[in-house]
């Protein structure tokens, strides 16, 4: 009696276990698939101690470099608290013949991929992707890649989680002249802090950082240049209808070849943040851009057929619809006294130049075809927006990158409409239903047109 008990017992353990990495297997191409927005499928199947995961691209650009039947297999090792992941083969292997031919032809050796993973009891994936240098000698042209570092630790419930990805450094040397290209300090981070909302991943963090950008080159004329750069974006939910969108870069230098390269500027910072955007509207954008891409990908593979003609046919009046429409989309994202622009753009050389903007949008909804909806909305002229812009100017740099800016500005203080003090310009104006106001004097458009020309 024991002895069956023992029985049952490991039966419904082991069953448990094998319907448990079934729902995980389900749960991480799920995972995979929303987050590519299904350019690529993910498919996993049952094979031997683990499953085949199948990779097919469904971008037409993707399809013409990617094995349409790549498989790589993934071993699954479970326990009654865990279950482990591991894979490992050549990168390469996800490529179709054609490329794997032309990328093996000049490499010193092919490199490899190592994959593990681990889902705890709590449901969380961990994993970890480790790719090897790649090393190209060309006749031409030399390619060093250092390994590459991907780091993942994803609620699979949720579909909520953290992406790291860590790569010291990718050069292109040329070898029959003076030059390089190179990135080195790359990492990325990313966070999706909230599950995807109508199957697309929304909320999130975002950062790309790259410690230096280096170029030389000596044809026609030696440039060399030496910076870093780092990326920003976040949306953020406010509350139920409403999110916020931020987008910030940022370059830097100190290297004397690049200042006098980039006209004099060490710091160039852009910010754009867009406040109480309709989550709604974000979203129904994101579906339609979803369909553009299929109807080009439709186009691009009927194209290359004996009908051409009519597939593009069939492809302009699906267009003609999408963009239709954009129009109740456009009202439903950006909202009349809600929906706000604040923007910052910087450049640092040896005095500080901005461009300050914080907009509140003013707009009436718009109506009609795309065509009709826009134009009209352009008609709305200043009234689409109230708030304040603030501008300085440092005058040996405006001159510097465009002698025209200089007239511009020289027009605005001749008129008594910017200010000029230690080679700094400043303009201010405030836009306040429909008109804008400089120096406490109100202008229409068309009036401010005026006295500037």
């Amino acid at each position: 009696m024991k002895s069956l008990k023992k029985i049952a017992l490991t039966t419904l353990v082991l069953s448990t276990l094998s319907s448990a990495s079934d729902d995980i297997a389900q749960k991480i191409t799920s995972f995979y698939n929303t987050v590519t927005n299904g350019a690529v499928i993910f498919d996993a199947k049952k094979s031997g101690d683990g499953y085949d995961l199948k990779i097919t691209p469904k971008n037409p650009a993707y399809k013409e470099i990617f094995n349409n039947e790549a498989n790589i297999h993934i071993s699954v090792d479970k326990g009654l608290f865990s279950t482990k992941l591991k894979s490992e083969g050549e990168v390469f292997s996800i490529f179709n013949k054609e490329a794997q031919d032309a990328l093996k032809k000049d490499l010193k050796s092919s490199p490899k991929y190592k994959y593990e993973g681990k889902v705890g009891f709590s449901g969380n994936l961990k994993e970890e992707i480790k790719i090897e240098p790649l090393k190209v000698v060309d006749k031409d042209m030399d390619v060093d890649s250092s390994e590459i570092v991907i780091k993942t630790d994803i609620n699979l419930d949720k579909q909520i989680g953290k992406l790291k990805l860590y790569y010291d450094h990718f050069a292109l040397i040329p070898k029959n002249e003076e030059g390089i290209f190179k990135i080195s300090g790359i990492e990325i981070d990313n966070e999706i802090t909230e599950p995807p909302v109508n199957g697309f991943v929304l909320f999130s963090n975002n950062k790309i950082s790259i410690k230096d950008v280096e170029f030389l080159a000596t044809k026609p004329t030696r440039q060399h240049a030496k910076f870093s750069l780092t990326f920003d974006s976040y949306i953020k939910r406010v509350d139920e209808k409403l999110l916020d969108l931020y987008i910030a870069s940022n370059a830097k230098t100190d290297d004397v070849d690049t200042i006098a390269l980039a006209k004099g500027i060490k710091e160039a910072k852009t910010e754009w943040l867009f406040k109480n955007l309709g989550i709604d509207g974000v979203v129904e954008f994101l579906k339609l851009a979803k369909e553009m891409e299929e109807a080009q990908n439709e186009l691009a593979l009927a194209t290359q057929g004996k009908k051409g003609d009519e597939a593009f046919a069939k492809y302009m009046a699906t267009i003609d619809e999408l963009n239709n429409k954009l129009v109740p989309v456009f009202n439903k994202t950006f909202i009349k006294d809600k929906t706000k622009l604040i923007a910052n753009i910087e450049l640092k050389s040896n005095k500080t130049s901005y461009v300050k903007v914080d907009l509140t949008y003013k707009g009436e909804p718009i109506s009609g075809n795309a065509n009709v909806a826009f134009i009209s909305l352009a008609a709305q002229g200043l009234a689409i927006a109230d708030g304040d812009v603030d501008i300085k100017i440092d005058k040996d740099l405006a001159n510097s990158i465009n002698p025209f800016a200089i007239m511009i500005l020289d027009m605005l203080k001749n008129k008594g409409m910017a200010k000029e003090q230690n080679g700094i310009y400043e303009f201010k104006a405030t836009l306040k239903g429909g008109n804008i106001i400089v120096n406490g004097k109100s202008y229409t458009l068309q009036e401010f047109s005026r006295a500037l020309f």
